[in-house]
């Protein structure tokens, strides 16, 4: 590292924490805010991203200009959220919570009850002891400020663990809000993320939005990648070449939260190549040849009226498919309209269609209250049109030949046990297309799917999940003809 680069450094790390030492005396009001070069700031990130092991291998610089677009100076506050978002955050006192009466004494599901407290804190007492502290009444502190109760919830536990009878302090954010990239800059930017998946489909929520019954991965762990294989068969003297993977490049363009508005707040963009091929001088049935050439589209719309607040997700996509050699032509397209609602009564009550719907609640044990539900079930609906043209079918393909023009709703429910074997979830998607041109068989789709989490290590990421699978009717665009079952057994370890 060079002295230039810790200059740098240690300049832009005395600018950023000066309003924090010195947040009893705020600057005069209307004075303008410090700003940071953009070389300031991307040495800064530098030095970040070296010394911080959160943070190797992130791009912050980039995704500086990503956020606030590509500007000369930065304000401190938006250098310096980027690492750390809370750090303008100022602690507001939190009421004191009024003393329950009249529990019951049987305990729900997430309480603890008043013995397990009581042990839990008397252990606390002698971890105080062996660690030289003094011993801390935790128990006299709870009945003080939550009463003497046949149980509690994990939000009080942690409360008096962490604050005793002080008054509980929240984070109050800073409001510093990005602001959002204009123009086309954010197509030029999204060439620096080109991903290399297994598919078009191999993608994390938030990289394309586009796609429309994808189970999507929620973390890296997740995703499956392109795959190259040989395998020789020495008995029979046969080779076979596989090749499954894809080229993607998704971007996305924000802007800022508006209701009623007649621009998207989020569009995004995803083209990509995929390809499936299975080369084999064995048996020729085992062959696959396929590659897909995609642009997905994204875009999302807000509406606000009085409790009711909706949206509206519009999904598109083109494929052209063919083969490596050129044989098979298939053009198609996909449109997708879903709106989604949720309206919050008076009393906290909820109902949506899009969102989660809890049934039966629980009191949550985590601290973001995620384990709220011990039944939640989930309702969509939406239109579906694709229109395309099968030109010629290729030898492995097994499509309906013509143009074709096609539209109808989809419903989809699941149903989430997550407190029973530790996660159950059931789902079924029904889908009924029309046929305004082309074949008038095969119209209905039916897909019923089930989850099973048989074990499941959260902090060791280890998960084993059973999962079933039927489908019946016709696939999207080739409408070729499918009635499958299918059973397995998912390992993450």
């Amino acid at each position: 590292m060079n002295t230039l680069a810790v200059r740098h450094w240690l300049a832009l790390l005395g600018a950023s924490w000066i309003p924090l030492l010195q947040a009893g005396d705020p600057p005069a009001t209307g004075a303008p805010e410090r700003t940071l070069s953009s070389e300031e700031a991307r040495q800064y990130f530098k030095m970040v991203e070296t010394l911080n092991p959160k943070f190797q291998g992130v791009d912050l610089f980039w995704q500086l200009q990503d956020r606030y677009g590509e500007q000369a100076s930065y304000p401190v506050s938006e250098v310096i959220t980027l690492v750390d978002p809370g750090a303008l955050d100022k602690m507001v006192d939190q009421p004191m919570p009024p003393v329950p009466t009249g529990r019951r004494k049987a305990i729900p599901f997430g309480a603890f009850s008043h013995d397990e407290v009581k042990q839990y804190f008397a252990v606390l007492g002698e971890k105080d002891l062996a660690q030289g502290k003094t011993r801390v009444d935790r128990l006299g502190a709870l009945y003080q400020k939550y009463g003497e109760q046949p149980w509690y919830t994990a939000r009080e536990i942690r409360d008096i663990e962490k604050n005793l009878l002080r008054t509980v302090q929240l984070a109050a954010p800073s409001g510093v809000k990005p602001r959002p990239p204009t123009g086309w800059r954010p197509v030029f930017r999204g060439f620096h993320c080109i991903k290399i998946r297994s598919d078009w489909t191999d993608l994390l929520a938030s990289e394309d939005r586009s796609q429309t019954d994808t189970i999507k991965a929620k973390t890296m762990d997740d995703l499956v990648g392109a795959k190259l294989s040989y395998s020789r068969d020495g008995r029979n003297h046969t080779d076979t070449l596989s090749i499954v993977g894809a080229v993607i490049v998704p971007f996305t363009w924000r802007k800022d939260v508006e209701y009623n508005q007649l621009k998207p707040v989020i569009m995004s963009v995803a083209p990509s190549v995929s390809v499936d091929k299975v080369d084999t001088n064995a048996d020729p049935k085992n062959e696959v040849d396929y590659v897909y050439y995609r642009v997905g589209l994204y875009g999302k719309w807000l509406f606000k009226q009085g409790d009711f607040v909706s949206t509206v997700q519009m999904r598109a996509a083109y494929v052209y498919a063919t083969d490596t050699s050129g044989n098979g032509r298939l053009s198609g397209g996909e449109f997708d309209v879903e709106p989604q609602m949720i309206r919050r009564g008076t009393s906290g009550e909820q109902f949506s269609i899009g969102f989660k719907n809890t049934l039966i609640p629980k009191i949550p044990v985590k601290e973001d209250n995620s384990d709220d539900s011990l039944v939640d079930c989930q309702i969509r609906a939406w239109i579906h049109a694709e229109i395309g043209d099968v030109q010629r079918s290729a030898a492995k393909w097994e499509t309906v030949d013509g143009s074709f023009i096609r539209a109808g709703p989809t419903v989809q429910m699941q149903l989430n046990f997550p407190e029973l074997l530790r996660g159950v979830s059931l789902t079924s998607k029904y889908s009924y297309l029309q046929p305004f041109r082309g074949p008038e068989r095969h119209n209905n789709s039916l897909k019923l799917s089930a989850a099973f989490t048989l074990a499941e290590n959260e902090a060791q990421g280890q998960k084993i999940s059973l999962t079933a699978e039927y489908l019946k009717g016709s696939l999207i665009l080739s409408k070729q003809y499918v009635e499958t079952t299918t059973v397995g057994l998912s390992l993450i370890y």
